[in-house]
């Protein structure tokens, strides 16, 4: 799997678990609403942009001159 399509594919994840944990708590008051919506979007939003894909190696650098 890609690294861009596993960062959405967890991102999307975490943020519909958010909303279930919403959903099933039953959240009404707006302070909760905004713990929840931060609890639901900063790490996602963290993830892509700290992970990043890993540096090329030596074989991968002369593989790709030799082509």
């Amino acid at each position: 799997m890609q690294l861009e399509h596993m960062k959405a594919g967890l991102a999307l994840g975490w943020v519909l678990t958010c909303g279930v944990m919403a959903v099933s708590l039953n959240v009404s008051s707006a302070s909760s609403w905004i713990l929840l919506m931060g609890l639901g979007v900063l790490p996602p939003l963290m993830l892509s942009r700290l992970w990043h894909a890993p540096a090329q190696t030596t074989s991968e650098s002369i593989r790709e001159m030799l082509k």
